[in-house]
């Protein structure tokens, strides 16, 4: 039988709902009202730079959940607008010209070419951009591309400095030999560009430089020609599938002659395209320390990942996430601080530009130092980590710093 309440139950029932009524509508109000910031995502999601792709996107996607769930910055909720480039420089303005259209106030991209290609028009359009791939035409001179990443022409010369750095001229009594080989796009372009320009102010001999146009697959003969110029070292500035044809040509064709450096985050995709007994010995570099690496941000990141992704680093087993996760870092501070310096109206392109030159964040564990900018500062790191292939997995060697690398003129 149903129990019916009583006239003063009803009553106190009432009164409850009546107090709590404005806090009810106070929340439903706040989510209501909660100002929506369109950043948009440009990147190869799909084709030869997929696992990469879906890497350095998750880098970004998992902080911006979080700075949502937590409401890091009161009022606010980004929206991540995705588009991608399938690994196609020809889609590369059209994503540009979708993402203007669409209303958002900055831009993210991994994309060297296509970042290259956006600086004259985001300085037009004044739509600021974080670039995980930079060069020159990016940063020179200072405009609406940030950089958090050493410029592929300053990774060349760091290798270069590597090798010389771990050289035994005495014993070896000559130059060691150094190739690279690389795409015809700003990814491989730069590095061989920059060897070719300044490979003497490091006491290397260069015996090999070329570039090979984008896509192509099979680089077996260009690895015959590094084993016939008898190079100690090969720079390789390729995606997993290319390389692994240099790779797996020089390890039955050359065993034990040819260290390789290749600069790159997707460790996974690497391994799983060439095998960990063709990967021994040779080593990675760039940007943004290894997931087993500790610090208050890599914990963080760590977290996220397992939060928001049901495998969890499993998924991207890489440096990809670590690599794009200090531009979302340096996203939300920049949109906090227009928020709490000029409102939430105050939200646009320009003032998010404005903020961004004020970033000051401290990234232990992802990398040795600050991401920084400044009224004249676009590039937020200026060295670079080196991890050697030991046993199947990764050795975190050395962290390589100078500030003093040249463009090419």
């Amino acid at each position: 039988m149903a129990r019916v309440m009583n006239r003063k139950t009803v009553m106190v029932i009432l009164g409850m709902l009546l107090l709590l009524s404005p806090l009810i509508t106070a929340c439903g109000k706040s989510q209501e009202t909660r100002t929506v910031v369109k950043i948009g995502f440009v990147g190869s999601l799909t084709g030869a730079a997929a696992t990469s792709g879906a890497g350095f996107l998750a880098g970004y996607q998992v902080y911006f959940n979080y700075a949502n769930e937590e409401n890091l910055i009161p009022g606010v909720r980004i929206a991540l607008d995705i588009y991608d480039t399938a690994y196609d420089p020809a889609r590369e303005i059209l994503g540009y010209q979708k993402l203007k259209g669409d209303g958002v106030v900055a831009i993210l991209t991994f994309s060297g070419s296509a970042a290259d290609k956006y600086r004259p028009l985001c300085d037009q359009d004044k739509i600021p951009i974080i670039s995980n791939s930079t060069s020159k035409v990016q940063l020179v001179p200072s405009g609406y591309v940030f950089g958090i990443i050493v410029p592929f022409e300053w990774q060349s010369q760091l290798v270069l400095q590597y090798i010389h750095d771990n050289w035994d001229y005495a014993g070896k009594g000559r130059n060691p030999k150094v190739a690279v080989l690389g795409w015809n796009m700003a990814y491989g372009g730069d590095h061989v560009k920059a060897a070719k320009a300044f490979y003497s102010d490091y006491n290397v001999d260069l015996v090999l430089a070329e570039t090979v146009p984008v896509n192509t697959m099979d680089m077996s003969v260009n690895a015959r020609r590094v084993g016939e110029a008898k190079a100690d070292y090969a720079m390789l500035p390729l995606l997993a599938g290319p390389c692994a044809s240099v790779m797996k040509e020089l390890y039955v064709k050359y065993p034990g002659q040819v260290t390789a450096i290749i600069p790159a985050a997707s460790f996974k995709e690497y391994f799983s395209a060439m095998g960990a007994n063709v990967l021994e010995g040779h080593y990675f570099t760039g940007m943004g320390q290894t997931f087993d690496v500790h610090g208050a941000a890599m914990d963080l990141l760590r977290d996220l990942m397992n939060r928001y992704y049901p495998s969890g680093w499993s998924q991207y087993d890489n440096a990809c996430p670590s690599i794009t996760f200090p531009g979302a870092l340096a996203m939300v501070d920049a949109i906090k601080r227009v928020v709490e310096e000029k409102g939430v109206n105050e939200i646009n392109s320009v003032n998010i530009y404005e903020a961004l030159q004020k970033v000051d964040i401290d990234l232990e564990g992802i990398s040795s130092e600050p991401i920084k900018f400044g009224p004249d500062i676009r590039l937020g790191v200026v060295g670079q980590n080196y991890w050697k292939c030991v046993g199947g997995t990764t050795q975190f060697v050395l962290w390589v710093n100078n500030p003093q690398q040249k463009w090419v003129e």
